[in-house]
This record gives structure tokens, sequence and C-alpha cells, in this order.
């Protein structure tokens, strides 16, 4: 049996990495290794949610107006604590925060954490898996810092926001403000960058074990923690979609009667009878973004999340869960799209943008497109 001793670990590979990528901003390994120490505090948190199978809520709802629970509020803080010391970054965008949060140690960093502490957290009272999605973005002016604009004071009362005043710290205690977007930090326009910009972008899924997958423009690496050591160690290097792919599909069919008749043609097309002795598709969906694209990166297929009557932008959020997905398909092989434009060339008008989501194999992306186009 191979020694665990000569698999790299994931600060190692990140050594790697960084000596081979001049390109990237300095340090930017240091926000990775900072996201993984946030994932392995969160993954303990699931574990025992997963023990008692209950959810306590906070009564609060969050920008998107979904009821925020407790494990929601803490991988934010985690995440929060774990990177706020990257000197690089100048700021956060959490899902869990309605404005960004700016980092006043660097306030003329270099750089922009997105990211979705813990998606899919309703599935945790039946373990179903769950996830952490990042981006890591370029700021287009660094140093640039606006002055306050009387739009960005919090609304009293208002539910949707972090409570005005609440304190997290970094790792060096440094106190970060929920509020201090409030009074300085970048202009959107520093911020609002397109997927293809991204610097790294990956995922940190909570199953039956905690799989870190991300990817710096390098190929796609898959690292697994491994709970004696409590280290990352890599288990796949340089993934790539299966060829030819699993002939899967996922998407919530209960939107059936929501859908846009283009989709219907597109499942349609999917569910006809295969020519004799050929295999058809089947439908695979689990209802967790991380674990539905974890196994559509594995094993192929295609991932759909499309707009529908009331969600006419779609669902998910452009720049924390379709771009760095989008990157990492893109990076395995694959492909991602809103249906007509590849996620990655989108630019966003807003930190919370929704968009559709199609992202899998590139040849049923391309059927997809055909559709929908």
């Amino acid at each position: 049996m191979r020694s665990r001793t000569l698999v790299p670990t994931l600060d190692a590979f990140l050594e790697s990495e960084e000596a081979a990528h001049a390109s990237a901003p300095p340090d930017w390994v240091h926000v990775l290794t900072g996201l993984a120490r946030a994932g392995t505090r969160i993954a303990r948190v699931v574990a025992r949610t997963g023990l008692t199978g209950t959810l306590p809520r906070t009564g609060d709802r969050n920008v998107h107006g979904e009821a925020t629970t407790r494990i929601d509020r803490y991988a934010h803080n985690a995440v929060v604590e774990e990177v706020a010391d990257a000197e690089m970054l100048c700021c956060i965008i959490s899902e869990e925060a309605e404005d960004l949060m700016p980092i006043r140690s660097s306030p003329g960093g270099g750089c922009i954490l997105a990211v979705d502490p813990l998606d899919g957290s309703s599935n945790l009272g039946v373990n179903v898996p769950v996830g952490t999605i990042f981006s890591l973005l370029p700021r287009t002016r660094p140093g640039g810092v606006r002055p306050p604009r009387s739009g960005d004071m919090p609304r009293p009362g208002d539910a949707r926001r972090l409570r005005r005043g609440d304190t997290l710290r970094s790792r060096s205690g440094e106190a970060i403000r929920s509020d201090d977007a409030a009074r300085s930090g970048p202009a959107l326009s520093d911020i609002l960058r397109p997927g293809r910009d991204q610097i790294a972008a990956g995922y940190i899924l909570y199953g039956a074990a905690t799989v870190l997958v991300y990817t710096s423009g390098r190929g796609v690496h898959g690292f697994i923690r491994d709970p004696e050591s409590g280290e990352f160690l890599l288990n796949r290097r340089d993934i790539r979609m299966p060829s030819p792919t699993a002939r899967h599909y996922s998407t919530n069919e209960a939107y059936t009667r929501r859908w846009d008749p283009r989709q219907h043609e597109l499942v349609r097309h999917f569910k006809k009878p295969p020519p004799e002795g050929a295999k058809g598709f089947s439908a695979r969906y689990i209802g967790s973004l991380v674990a539905d694209i974890h196994r559509t990166l594995l094993v192929g297929g295609l991932f759909m999340y499309p707009a529908f009557r009331g969600k006419p932008e779609g669902k998910l959020r452009l720049m924390y869960e379709a771009a760095p997905v989008a990157l990492v398909m893109e990076q395995a092989g694959g492909r991602a799209t809103n249906g007509t434009r590849d996620i990655l060339d989108i630019h966003p008008r807003d930190i919370h943008q929704r968009t559709p989501l199609f992202a899998g194999a590139r040849e049923l992306v391309d059927v997809a497109e055909s559709f929908l186009r």
C-alpha cells in the first residue's frame, strides 16, 4: 500500500502551483488555504447537524429572501474569519451579506473573494451533501476607494442584511463589522468582473468525505480530507470529464409546468426512446448544487437549472455559484452556458445577479443551446 507521505497535501500542491503561476497575484494560495481551514470547520458542524437532524433558524432572511439557519451564519463567519488576513483581498462578496464586505486591513488589495458559504443547507436535515462554492477575482483598479453614498446605509429593520454592528474577527483578531460597507470600500465598477477573469475557483463538498475541488486555470484538481491527519490530500490530479459522457440529465422536473416551451422540447429530446441497442438517457437529480455538479464533473452528463415562470433570470447566482462552476467545467473539458451565452463571458451588473445554468459535457451543453437559442 502506498504511504500517505507520498501523497501531496493541499499546502504542498499549492506551493508548486504558486511557483508555476507567475501571472497570478502574489499570495493567492493563502486564500485557498484559508478556505480549506474554513471547510474543515464547516465540515465538523455539518457532521454534528447530521447527527441531530435539526436546523435551528436564526429568524432572519438573507438578501434573497431565504430563511437562514445558524449553520448558514456559522459558515459565513468561518469563511470570513479564515481569509480576512490575506493581504491581497480588498473585500468579500457573500450570499449571506447584502453588501460588499471591505477588509479594512487591506483596502488596496487587488482581489475579491465571492463565496456561497453553505449552498444547499436546507438539505442537511436529511443528510444530503452540501457545499461551499468560491471564486477569486482580480479587482479592476487596485487601491481605488470610493466615498460612501447615502444608498449604502442599512435600512433600519431590514432583516435581509447581516445585523448592523455584527462583528467577526480574522485569525489575527482584527474586527470586521458587517456595516463597514456603509463607510468605505471598492466601487462596484472595481469588482464586477466576468467569470473569464477568475484567478481561481472551486468548491468544497461535505458528504461521506470532505472534498475540495479547485482550478486556477491550469487544470482541475481534487483533494480529500484525511480525518486522521486533518490534511487535504491530493486524490484526483487534472480531472477530465469522461468521453464519451454518461447519458444523464439533471434538473428539477417539478418546475415543468413553469418552463419555457424550448426547455420542454429539450427534455423531451432526452426522453426519446434510443435506437435499438443504444442506451437512452437517465435522470439524476440530488437537489444540492455542489453535489449535482460534482457528480456531473466525475461521470459526465448535463446539469440544468433553467429560467422559469416567476424566475425569468434563473435562480442561481452568477458571481459565486454559476461562474466558479463554469470555470471548473471548462477546465475539465466541459462547458457552461446560460442557454445562449457562455457563463464565463457574462459581465455581471450586480453582485447578486442571477442566471440560468446549463453545465456539463461539452457535447450535451451544445445540444441544449441548439434547443434554447
